[in-house]
């Protein structure tokens, strides 16, 4: 008779199943815990400054309200202003802002001899911004457009883009539209701006 003989392979299998939950564990501890994303806080306000120029148009003989052919003009419109985004409705950021607005000259001999008028105004309103991008942003407001010779409600519009000097600081660079409600003739002054944004 032969004798018989215990086979090594069930010893070592039954020594590797054991082996399995230390080893797990261990590769469990071992690996990395991933850092936890720290959320972004939004800035509360958002404080502007802006000037420009750019060009008005407009019927000056219409706005001058005379039948003496006006000896001279000119479209010229400058620009300037201040805001602050205070608030929040949804995704839009309303604020308020105040400013000045040149649309241009005109000379008129209307009297029997010249007179240079000028319509400018100084406006105070309410805006609301609308962000399409992290750099581009569009706003839109409703202004009082208090000129020497009375004041009318008007409407203006912006597009700009927001060119980055810092987590807080950035240099807006936009096209502006200003539409005054005067009775004698539609005013729409376009201007170029740059300013400076500064988000606290």
């Amino acid at each position: 008779m032969h004798a018989w003989t215990r086979s090594p392979i069930p010893s070592a299998v039954l020594f590797m199943l054991a082996t399995l939950p230390a080893t797990a564990t261990a590769q469990t501890l071992a690996r990395p815990t991933a850092a936890k994303a720290v959320p972004m806080v939004e800035p509360r306000f958002v404080l502007e400054i802006e000037g420009g120029a750019g060009y008005t148009s407009v019927d000056a003989q219409k706005y001058s309200e005379t039948i003496t052919p006006l000896s001279d003009w000119n479209t010229t419109a400058y620009t300037g202003g201040a805001r602050l985004f205070f608030a929040r409705a949804g995704s839009l950021r309303l604020g308020a802002e105040a400013g000045y607005s040149y649309f241009f000259w005109y000379n008129t001999g209307a009297a029997g001899y010249p007179i240079t008028r000028e319509p400018h105004a100084t406006r105070v309103g309410a805006v609301a911004r609308a962000a399409l991008s992290p750099r581009i942003a569009a706003d839109a407001g409703v202004a009082a457009y208090i000129f020497p010779d009375g004041t009318v409600i008007g409407a203006n519009a912006a597009l700009g883009y927001f060119v980055p000097m810092g987590p807080k600081l950035s240099i807006p660079v936009r096209v502006r539209v200003d539409v005054p409600f005067t009775s004698a003739a539609m005013v729409i002054g376009i201007t170029g701006t740059v300013g400076l944004s500064y988000r606290f």
